[in-house]
């Protein structure tokens, strides 16, 4: 008896395997299938599939964000200030300084007096005269300006 095996598809193809042969070997790929789906948690008859559980991330808080810090306000030279006698006038020291914010800026002046009939206005950020003080001079004043 010849074993000779004739594809249908193509009969110029011949093969020398035996029927058993292809039996085993569509036995043997459907077999190998089945583990390999058992292997991956597929199922199948044989087994139980292990699992092992996976914890949900823990989320990591975001850093602290620090405030920025405030900008150093910037002076310009203020000219020696002078009033006249007898006439009340103010002199605004608001355009000699420059912050990033200007409606935050806090002015402070020292505690050295300044002569008579003369004041600081710190919400206008202007000296006052209010034209009655005698004449005087004084120097050492210090302002100085916060942006908060």
């Amino acid at each position: 008896m010849d074993n000779t095996l004739i594809s249908r598809k193509h009969p110029q193809v011949r093969s020398a395997a035996s029927p058993s042969r292809r039996s085993f070997i569509r036995y043997f790929s459907v077999s190998a299938a089945a583990l390999a789906v058992e292997g991956c948690g597929g199922g199948g008859a044989g087994g139980t599939a292990v699992t092992t559980p996976v914890a949900p991330p823990v989320p990591v808080p975001a850093p602290p964000v620090a405030p920025p810090a405030p900008a150093t306000p910037v002076w310009l030279s203020i000219p020696t200030i002078a009033f006249t006698q007898g006439s009340p006038s103010s002199f605004s020291v608001a355009d000699y300084i420059t912050a990033t914010n200007a409606a935050a800026l806090t002015l402070t002046l020292n505690a050295l007096p300044l002569p008579a009939g003369v004041t600081f206005n710190a919400v206008n950020r202007t000296f006052d005269y209010d034209g009655r003080g005698a004449v005087a001079a004084t120097d050492g004043h210090v302002l100085t300006a916060i942006e908060a």
